[in-house]
């Protein structure tokens, strides 16, 4: 375990889009903003904590540069506060906002090869903003913290937080095997335990990490070829699980529905399909939709006041691969498309986009875009 170096930028260095989109009847602010640079840079996640925002990102510190992992402050109306950069090539997967308004983030090294290491910090928004902690985990062969939460009823009390993650899987033919890890700290970044669940085959059901009320946990994405939803407990052991039969698959995303059991996105391969699917609260399947026009789904949100579903995914527009939302009404136990929207300001081309949707009700989109700006942070 060791700490890393990190720096504090006061003027942001990205070129990343963000946008809010009001999904419910909750007043929210709108806002959407342009910033950066002529380097390759990113937003990724958002997390809102008050009336402000972090957002994970990437910032390319040099043209031809492999990117480094940044947070970034932003207040209501989505003016720039503060960023912080790592100062080693690296990308921040995912984050938990901790009671006190600090922020615990996961991610890894890069490039992602059998030099890497995972990655651990806490930011704290005080002072201008900064890292209380960050350091590097390492393994033999690749490895990566994919995604983290806080249990509502951990095993231990004083270790709320819980990680899934992926490392190299030595009896595996392929480098780019994994094993799939599960890890049980606090925000101090100490560890109650670590469990791996190991196999003969390539384990990428880490892909997302949902927690329940009781505090069990579902994992999912692929075994292999065959795509797995698995239930554990708050102390690491598996419950049950669930696969589609008869086809390659894996799961992007699973959250749980407001009226009872799950949704779902995944898609087949190496030939894709994608599809929304709906499980009950034992994980049975009660139907599956093909979502024949995207190229990618990664991932499905519900809004618990309407019951509406919002899926992002890639979808060709005029020729450009774009990440759109599309907008689901569940009708008599059938999904019924109402619209897709994508963000357009003329710009050039674009990397991936993502959603996340925040604890007001308001669904968070940022990108990567090579855009026609007005200025740092132009509107």
């Amino acid at each position: 375990m060791n700490s890393l170096p990190c720096s504090c930028l006061s003027g942001i260095r990205l070129l990343p889009a963000l946008l809010l989109l009001i999904t419910s009847g909750i007043q929210a602010q709108y806002f959407q903003r342009q910033l950066g640079t002529s380097f390759d840079n990113t937003f990724t996640r958002v997390f809102q904590d008050g009336s402000h925002y972090y957002v994970l990102g990437q910032d390319q510190p040099g043209n031809g540069a492999t990117p480094h992992a940044t947070v970034t402050r932003m207040d209501a109306n989505g003016v720039h506060l503060w960023t912080l950069s790592l100062d080693i090539p690296s990308a921040w997967n995912d984050a938990v906002l901790t009671p006190t308004g600090d922020l615990l983030v996961v991610g890894n090294t890069l490039p992602a090869d059998a030099t890497n290491q995972s990655l651990m910090g806490l930011v704290t928004p005080s002072g201008g903003g900064g890292f209380t902690w960050v350091r590097s985990y390492d393994v033999p062969g690749r490895e990566a913290n994919i995604k983290i939460i806080k249990n509502p009823a951990p095993q231990n009390a004083s270790f709320p937080y819980y990680v899934v993650g992926g490392q190299f899987d030595p009896s595996g033919s392929n480098a780019l095997w994994d094993d799939i890890f599960l890890l049980n700290i606090n925000a101090a970044g100490n560890f109650n335990w670590k469990k791996k669940f190991p196999s003969t085959a390539d384990d990428e059901f880490g892909r997302d990490l949902e927690v329940l009320p009781n505090g069990n946990m579902l994992l999912s994405g692929n075994l292999g070829s065959a795509g797995v939803i698995v239930e554990v407990t708050n102390a690491g052991a598996i419950v049950s699980g669930a696969t589609p039969t008869g086809l390659s698959f894996t799961y992007a995303d699973v959250v749980q529905s407001s009226g009872g059991g799950y949704y779902a996105v995944g898609n087949t391969f190496p030939s894709i399909t994608n599809y929304l699917m709906k499980y009950d609260q034992n994980l049975i399947g009660q139907w599956e939709a093909n979502i024949s026009s995207l190229s990618t789904v990664r991932s499905v949100w519900e809004d618990s006041s309407t019951g509406d579903l919002f899926v992002t995914g890639d979808w060709n527009v005029g020729g450009a691969t774009r990440t759109v939302v599309l907008n689901i009404k569940v009708i008599a136990n059938a999904p019924v498309l109402q619209w897709v929207r994508y963000l357009d300001n003329g710009e050039f081309s674009y990397a991936t986009g993502y959603t996340s949707l925040l604890p007001s009700g308001v669904l968070a989109y940022a990108d990567g875009r090579v855009p026609s700006i007005n200025g740092f942070g132009s509107v």
